[in-house]
């Protein structure tokens, strides 16, 4: 039914919860709506729509700023509407497979069934867009989880084994990442359109254009430039905190979310223990302020900076995290290419002051000394003069190669599609595709520059008008007209699936539909009808939610 049509999305706050949400988790699909985040049953989860779009022949393409996470969030509970393992409601107990599955278990059945009931594909764009993988075709993964896995039909136990933290291996047998994705390779060696103006940053990115990865000597460039701008958070913190761990709690509270208070409490607690005797010596002049650098802090060292789960533990992130392209099963090579480096627990709101234009734009509190000033003021420019580019997140800073953005896929997709030898049959048309986002102002707003692809945006109330003034303001023309606004995050997205699927299955129940003889399901009449009826839902579920203590008000 769904055949050549395509959900373009987002993960954190579009599919999943953010951390903000989750008490500091990232969780998948199916731990969300087990759960329902304190909700119950009354918890919208996108699931259920996902999966019945899959099973349909629809395709779902997920681009985020998250690597591999993407797989632990996600695969395990999207594979087996792409793999034809069964209903949702099996619950894992049956470990059977579905009728279409089933049916092809012979090679002679196999291509009757392939084409009656053949499933879309998963993609997976991680790393900003810097590297896709994919689902294989169905006939190649049972073949060979029949070779690997002889009893894989009758049980529940085949799994990647991920963390129970993460995901919830519960449900039919799914193939693991080995056997049921690939890296799609061709798509790191695109040639990336390369806009910088002249001189040694054109030169720089212009010389290495042909891949979406950076090398060791830009990566060097962004570490080192990660480190420094952490130094230049925390002198701040402790500064405006008058070397408080106390005050700089509520500090760390105001501004990052939930996963940053406790950790970055500890580590001030640590740079201040290291910086004690200055302290003491400046207390003693008299100074009840005193500046402090931590430039040279061996707290912050590489080691410790690189290293999963010395500063945050409870998401086992690396503070400065060098992220490189993983194999398909989840390892990842010493010498793999890298994708981006992510600096976590870099407030969004004091973006402008830790990587600002000038020293001039930096109001007197900011810098700790001189050195500390001139470091912060070059960097945007040391970190251009290498072909990367600074975004900034809500709570991360991603250093990346520039022109590499979540739009990168969407270039590829009509690409392979228009040049008629892509894999698997693709077929990408923009009027038969939707996008999702719930940070549409900034790391979203690529995808909101495809017209006549339709860009559904989830964002917060609260920041929604602004994203859109923006986006009115500076999107190419034709695109602001594409922008319909839900809200509500990840269940702002399953509101909408729910309105639009259901609106879709119910006219091709009454044969009404003519999506199957070339058109689009996704009309701009239909979409905006059902933005609007998902949008006055999730308003209803906020004014029902708002006369109760509501779990996620205090996440």
């Amino acid at each position: 039914m769904f055949t050549g049509h395509w959900l373009v999305a987002d993960m954190d706050g579009t599919l999943t919860p953010t951390p903000s949400r989750a008490r500091g988790r990232y969780l998948s699909l199916s731990h969300c709506m087990a759960t329902g985040l304190g909700y119950g049953p009354r918890y919208r989860s996108c699931l259920p729509w996902l999966r019945c779009f899959l099973e349909r022949g629809g395709s779902v393409c997920v681009v985020s700023t998250a690597g591999k996470r993407i797989w632990m969030q996600l695969y395990h509970d999207l594979a087996p509407a792409v793999f034809g393992l069964g209903a949702l409601e099996d619950g894992g107990c049956s470990g059977g497979l579905s009728p279409a599955s089933a049916a092809c278990s012979t090679s002679e059945a196999r291509a009757n069934a392939a084409a009656s009931a053949a499933p879309g594909t998963l993609y997976l764009c991680g790393f900003t867009g810097a590297a896709m993988f994919r689902t294989r075709p169905c006939q190649a993964v049972w073949t060979d989880m029949d070779r690997l896995y002889p009893d894989w039909r009758h049980q529940s136990s085949v799994t990647s084994n991920p963390s129970p933290s993460v995901a919830d291996p519960t449900g039919p047998a799914v193939p693991p990442t080995a056997v049921g994705i690939e890296e799609w390779a061709e798509y790191r060696q695109q040639v990336i359109a390369v806009d910088v103006a002249s001189g040694a940053a054109a030169d720089a990115a212009a010389g290495a254009a042909s891949t979406t990865t950076m090398d060791a000597a830009a990566c060097a460039v962004a570490f080192e430039e990660g480190r420094s701008a952490l130094v230049r958070f925390f002198e701040y913190a402790s500064y405006v905190s008058k070397h408080n761990v106390t005050a700089a709690t509520a500090f760390f509270a105001e501004c990052l979310s939930a996963k940053y208070h406790a950790a970055f409490t500890a580590l001030l607690q640590k740079l201040l223990d290291e910086a004690r005797p200055a302290l003491a010596s400046s207390e003693e002049e008299g100074d009840v302020a005193p500046r402090l650098c931590f430039a040279k802090s061996r707290v912050l060292s590489r080691a410790a900076l690189e290293a999963s789960g010395v500063f945050l533990k409870e998401t086992n992130d690396a503070l400065v995290d060098v992220q490189r392209v993983p194999h398909a099963d989840g390892t990842i090579a010493e010498t793999a290419p890298i994708a981006q480096v992510v600096v976590m627990g870099i407030p969004m709101r004091y973006f402008d002051l830790i990587f600002p234009s000038a020293s001039a734009d930096l109001p007197p509190q900011w810098p700790c000394c001189a050195a500390c000033a001139v470091a912060g003021a070059g960097a945007k420019a040391r970190i251009e003069a290498v072909g990367l580019e600074l975004k900034s997140q809500p709570n991360s800073v991603c250093l990346h190669r520039r022109d590499v953005d979540k739009g990168t896929c969407v270039r590829w997709l009509i690409s392979e599609g228009n040049s008629g030898k892509a894999a698997n049959g693709l077929s990408f048309d923009l009027q038969k595709s939707l996008a999702f986002g719930d940070v549409p102002e900034s790391v979203d707003r690529p995808l909101t520059e495809f017209p006549p692809m339709q860009f559904i945006s989830l964002a917060k109330d609260d920041v929604a008008a602004d994203g859109r003034v923006g986006i009115n303001a500076e999107a190419p023309q034709g695109s602001a007209t594409c922008v319909h606004h839900v809200g509500g995050e990840e269940e702002g997205t399953a509101l909408f699936l729910e309105e639009l699927l259901t609106s879709c299955m119910k006219e091709a129940g009454e044969d009404r539909g003519d999506a199957s003889c070339g058109g689009t399901w996704f009309t701009p009449g239909r979409v905006s009808a059902c933005a609007a009826r998902a949008r006055a839902r999730w308003k209803a579920v906020l004014a029902e939610r708002s006369g109760a203590d509501s779990p996620l008000s205090t996440l």
